[in-house]
C-alpha cells in the first residue's frame, strides 16, 4: 500500500470517533442544575442568585455566571448541542495551540500543520480515552462549566506562559490574557486554581534555579494566588466546607490512595498512552542538548511530575471529607497525563551519548508504520465499543426525554397519563415496534444507560419533578 494512502489512515479512525462524538451533541438533554440556573436567569434573578452562591454556597465566581447564563440560553432556544461541540472545539485548539507553542519556543522544531493537527487529534483523543466519566466533562452543561472548562483554559494558559518566559516577561500582550486566564480559570474551579498554583511555583523554582529573573514567574503566580483566594475563601466556600462537619481523617487517607491509584490505572490501561509515552523518551532522546543539565537530573521535578496529582488532590480531600466526584477526577487525570508525557521525554534526556545513536537508530522505522500504528490505537480502544454502544442508548434517551420535554413545555392536559418516568420498559416499548431489532441481546445493550450522556432523570418521581422541572416549566 501506498504512504499516501496510508496516510489517510489516522484521518479515518478520526472520523470514526469523531462523527459519533457529534451526533451524541444532538442527543443531548438538560437536566438537575440546568433547569435551576435557567430559572433564575428567566425571573430576573440572576444577580441575586449569583450573589447568594458566592457568600451562600460557593466561589466559583467565574463558571457560577457563565453556568446560569449559558442554561438559560441553551434550555429557551433548544441549543443544548452547542457547549459539548464548542467544548470539543476548545479542546483540539488548545491541544494544538500548546503543541506548536512547544515547537516553537523549546524545540525550535517545525512541522507541517497536517502532522500537528494529526498530533493534536490523537492527543485529544486519548484526553478523553482516560477520563473517568465522559457525561460530566462534557456533555452535561453544569458540570462541563463548572469544571472541565477550566482545563480547557488552562492549556491556553499554558501556551501564552511559554512565550511569555521565553521573552523574559517583556511581551506586555502575554501578561494581560496570562492574567485574565487566571482569573476565568481560578474563578471556574478550585482543583485546577491549586494546579495552576503549582505550575507557577515551580516555574519559579526554575527560574531561580537557572539565576534568571525570577519577577515574571512570580507576577503570574501573585495573580493565581489573588484570584483563587476569591475562590476558596470566598464566604460561601468556606461556609460549605463547615458545613461538612468535623473532617474523618482516616477515610481522607484511604481515599487519598484509593482515588490516587485510580488516576494513573485509568491513564495506563490505554494503549495509545504507552506509544504517546515511548515517542516522548525518543524525543527527549533526540532533544536532549535543548534541556539544560540541572532539569534532566533535577530529583524533584521528576517527582513532581509524576505525583502531580496526588500533590492536586490532598487538599481537594481534606476539604471535601474525602469525596471527590468523578467530573473532578476528570481534569486530575487529563493533566496528568500531558505531565507523565513530560516526564518520560526527560527520562529520554538522561540517556546517555553512547547510547543515544543507538536508540534513535532502532527507533527509525518507515512513515507508514506511524500512520498505521495511528489508526490502529485510536479504534481499538474500549472507548470506541462503548461510544458506538451510547449511540444506540442515545437515541433511545433522546426520544424518551424529546417526550416529556414536550409534555412539560406544552402543558398537556394529559402530562400524568403520557409521562414516561422508566427508562428500560420506555425501552423495551420501542424496539418492539421494529421487529428486526427485537432481539435480546440489542434489547439488553439498548436497556443500559448512556454513559457518555449524563442521565438523571428528571420525570422519575414526582419529587425530582417538584425540584427541578415545575421550577422551570410553569
Amino acid at each position: 500500500m501506498k504512504v499516501k494512502s496510508l496516510r489517510l489512515l489516522p484521518w479515518l479512525s478520526i472520523a470514526v470517533l469523531l462523527i459519533p462524538l457529534i451526533i451524541l451533541c444532538f442527543f443531548n438533554h438538560p437536566s438537575a442544575d440546568d433547569y435551576s440556573g435557567a430559572a433564575v436567569c428567566r425571573d430576573g434573578l440572576f444577580f441575586q442568585r449569583y450573589l447568594d452562591l458566592y457568600l451562600h454556597w460557593q466561589g466559583r465566581y467565574f463558571s457560577q455566571a457563565l453556568g446560569m447564563s449559558g442554561s438559560f440560553i441553551e434550555i429557551n432556544y433548544n441549543l443544548y448541542w452547542l457547549h459539548p461541540i464548542v467544548l470539543f472545539i476548545l479542546t483540539l485548539c488548545g491541544i494544538y495551540f500548546l503543541l506548536s507553542q512547544l515547537l516553537r519556543y523549546f524545540f525550535k522544531a517545525s512541522l507541517s500543520i497536517s502532522l500537528k493537527l494529526l498530533i493534536a487529534f490523537l492527543l485529544f483523543f486519548l484526553n478523553f480515552f482516560v477520563q473517568p466519566s465522559m457525561s460530566e466533562s462534557v456533555y452535561w452543561l453544569s458540570s462541563s462549566l463548572g469544571y472541565y472548562l477550566a482545563f480547557n483554559l488552562l492549556l491556553f494558559w499554558s501556551g501564552i506562559f511559554i512565550s511569555y518566559s521565553y521573552s523574559n516577561g517583556k511581551r506586555k500582550s502575554d501578561l494581560f490574557f496570562l492574567a485574565i486566564l487566571s482569573f476565568a480559570i481560578c474563578g471556574s474551579n478550585e482543583l485546577i486554581a491549586i494546579a495552576l498554583i503549582l505550575l507557577c511555583t515551580v516555574a519559579c523554582l526554575l527560574s531561580y534555579s537557572f539565576k534568571k529573573s525570577v519577577q515574571p514567574a512570580a507576577t503570574i503566580l501573585l495573580i493565581a494566588i489573588v484570584a483563587t483566594g476569591l475562590e476558596i475563601f470566598s464566604p460561601g466556600s468556606m461556609s460549605r466546607s463547615a458545613f461538612i462537619g468535623k473532617k474523618d481523617i482516616v477515610k481522607i487517607i484511604f481515599s487519598f490512595f484509593y482515588w490516587g491509584s485510580q488516576v494513573y490505572i485509568s491513564i495506563l490501561k490505554e494503549p495509545l498512552w504507552w506509544a504517546f509515552a515511548a515517542a516522548a523518551v525518543l524525543f527527549g532522546a533526540k532533544y536532549k542538548e535543548s534541556v539544560h543539565p540541572s532539569i534532566k537530573k533535577n530529583i524533584w521535578l521528576h517527582l513532581f511530575l509524576i505525583f502531580f496529582s496526588i500533590i492536586c488532590i490532598g487538599p481537594i480531600l481534606y476539604g471535601s471529607n474525602g469525596s471527590i466526584p468523578l467530573r473532578m477526577l476528570n481534569n486530575v487525570v487529563s493533566m496528568q497525563v500531558l505531565l507523565l508525557l513530560a516526564e518520560c521525554f526527560l527520562l529520554g534526556t538522561l540517556i546517555r551519548n553512547s547510547e543515544t545513536t543507538a536508540t534513535l537508530q532502532a527507533a527509525k522505522f518507515k512513515a507508514t508504520y506511524f500512520y498505521l500504528l495511528s489508526a490502529i490505537l485510536l479504534v481499538s480502544s474500549t472507548f470506541t465499543f462503548n461510544l458506538y454502544d451510547n449511540l444506540v442508548q442515545g437515541f433511545f434517551y433522546d426520544k424518551m426525554m424529546s417526550h416529556n420535554e414536550h409534555l412539560k413545555k406544552t402543558n398537556n392536559p394529559l402530562y400524568g397519563e403520557k409521562v414516561i418516568r422508566n427508562y428500560s420498559t420506555f425501552v423495551e416499548e420501542e424496539i418492539k415496534m421494529y421487529p428486526a431489532l427485537n432481539k435480546v441481546v440489542f434489547i439488553q445493550k439498548a436497556k443500559q444507560l448512556p454513559s457518555f450522556l449524563f442521565f438523571y432523570n428528571d420525570f422519575e418521581n414526582q419529587q425530582s419533578e417538584n425540584a427541578f422541572l415545575n421550577k422551570y416549566y410553569r
